[in-house]
């Protein structure tokens, strides 16, 4: 049975597995070591944090960092998708976006963004498929893990804001 539902700490042995192997694979996070559940926690908004369940593991979680500290940016946020390798291309991505997208909304978000490194063609589609477009592209912006120059495609999705409350 597949079950979508806010995170919560008892699921972070599980979002850890699936954010370490996808800082090994170099293609979807700058990072170099995942950060513990304290500083995750932290930087993170509190209320668009989603996991997907299927036959009670979690196969893939979703977040948001806000854009910035200044109130009147309140409604941006960064958003980051992460599918363990083995639930990939069953569309679980979509349905665990859409989600995010749906309850962002209704917290009042117009604004949501990624970064994608830009040879993860699976996560741009994605996005794009979910209502997000290429708004830009950075050349050479940092190393991944394996000291590899990576681009990113910036993507923006964005809300009428005549809906936003």
């Amino acid at each position: 049975m597949d079950i979508i539902r806010k995170a919560e700490k008892r699921d972070w042995k599980q979002i850890e597995a699936i954010y370490r192997e996808s800082i090994e694979a170099g293609l979807s996070t700058f990072r170099r070591e995942v950060p513990s559940y304290e500083d995750w926690n932290d930087t993170m908004d509190d209320e668009c944090r989603f996991v997907f369940i299927r036959d009670g593991k979690v196969a893939a979680f979703t977040v948001m960092a806000p854009f910035s500290v200044i109130p009147a940016y309140s409604g941006v946020a960064e958003t980051s998708i992460y599918v363990d390798s083995s639930f990939r291309g069953m569309g679980i991505g979509t349905r665990l976006l859409k989600t995010m997208i749906t309850e962002s909304g209704k917290r009042g978000f117009w604004s949501l963004y990624a970064k994608v490194i830009s040879e993860n063609e699976a996560s741009i589609a994605l996005h794009r498929k979910c209502g997000y477009r290429i708004v830009g592209y950075r050349e050479n912006i940092a190393r991944d893990i394996h000291g590899n120059w990576r681009n990113i495609i910036e993507l923006e999705r964005r809300t009428d804001i005549s809906e936003v409350r």
